[in-house]
């Protein structure tokens, strides 16, 4: 099962993207053969539900995976340039500088007792031709951009002495402040409060098309996707199962899927008595991976059929799924 955006020049362009999680209970397929392409500018979310290997493919772009994940499969091609193919040396180069990324827990990436203005100078000051004085005033207007009061001060503070929602900021700023031309977000507002998170996204969605950044946004909030991204990819169970512009999957989800993830949103006359909907059962084992369509046990309208591994179609000229 593949998915890819028909566009004439992909700037990253992943083809059959598998990882797996070796356990000693057995092999865990938690990226089972990914396809997709995101072009330049384009902002394309990455949805489903915890355990669908949204995370994992993210982190698998750039061999960020933790032991015991590998990338056991598949080509990133980063403006033509495989990135599974390149050594550690050749991928740090890339890193931050070519593809900025946007943890879900900042206060893991965050040294707690170095200061923000070490964090953020060292990465910039790989740019030639730039002094650490230059490099320093670069940073303070991107702590600037990102809405940080007075980052003249706040550059020289440690994460300790910041909120969380100023630790996301500081996080944002790292990621754009080496102008990447793709910055992969995973889970940025996991733990934020909706207005904080309204306003992370918004600040995401400003900056990347000020800079023309394109954007894979890792989340499960589909409120957060409806008013931001492009175009929204669906996993379930390691694959995607449903990819197409944002309008199109929330007026006309196909996959049965995707049609439970929208209907699980409470509707606006929901009130606190009502029940919330859910979707029966939980995810496959990926240990076992299910043969035919990896939801029909959980699906409502499952079919003889569903023991066959489906075929996905186009759904217009701009998303072609083959």
């Amino acid at each position: 099962m593949t998915c890819q955006s028909a566009v004439e020049a992909a700037l990253l362009e992943v083809r059959g993207l598998r990882t797996e999680f070796r356990t000693d209970s057995g092999t865990v397929t938690a990226v089972d053969g990914v396809s997709f392409a995101v072009a330049a500018g384009e902002r394309i979310a990455v949805v489903g539900e915890s355990g669908s290997g949204k995370s994992a493919m993210a982190m698998s772009l750039l061999r960020l995976l933790a032991y015991p994940g590998r990338v056991a499969g598949g080509e990133v091609l980063l403006n033509g340039r495989d990135l599974c193919a390149m050594t550690e040396r050749q991928l740090t180069a890339i890193r931050g500088r070519e593809v900025g990324t946007v943890f879900q827990d900042p206060m893991s990436s965050l040294d707690p007792v170095m200061r923000v203005s070490k964090q953020m100078v060292a990465p910039i000051m790989r740019s030639p031709g730039l002094s650490r004085a230059e490099a320093r005033a670069e940073a303070v207007k991107w702590l600037d951009k990102v809405g940080i009061p007075d980052a003249e001060r706040r550059i020289e503070a440690y994460p300790f002495e910041m909120s969380g929602g100023m630790h996301q900021r500081v996080m944002i700023a790292m990621a754009l402040s080496c102008r990447p031309r793709l910055v992969i977000a995973v889970e940025p507002t996991t733990a934020l409060d909706v207005t904080i998170q309204a306003q992370i996204v918004e600040l995401l969605k400003d900056l990347t098309s000020e800079s023309g950044a394109a954007m894979l946004f890792i989340t499960h909030n589909l409120g957060l996707v409806a008013r931001f991204a492009h175009k929204v990819a669906v996993m379930y169970a390691g694959r995607i199962v449903e990819f197409g512009p944002v309008g199109d999957i929330f007026r006309a989800a196909r996959h049965p899927y995707t049609q439970s993830l929208l209907a699980t949103i409470p509707g606006v006359g929901a009130t606190g008595t009502d029940r919330l909907p859910q979707i029966p059962g939980t995810p496959p084992d990926m240990r076992t991976p299910p043969t035919g369509c990896a939801f029909r046990e959980r699906c409502l309208e499952a079919h003889a059929r569903c023991s066959e591994a489906p075929t996905l179609h186009g759904r217009n000229r701009n998303c072609r799924v083959s």
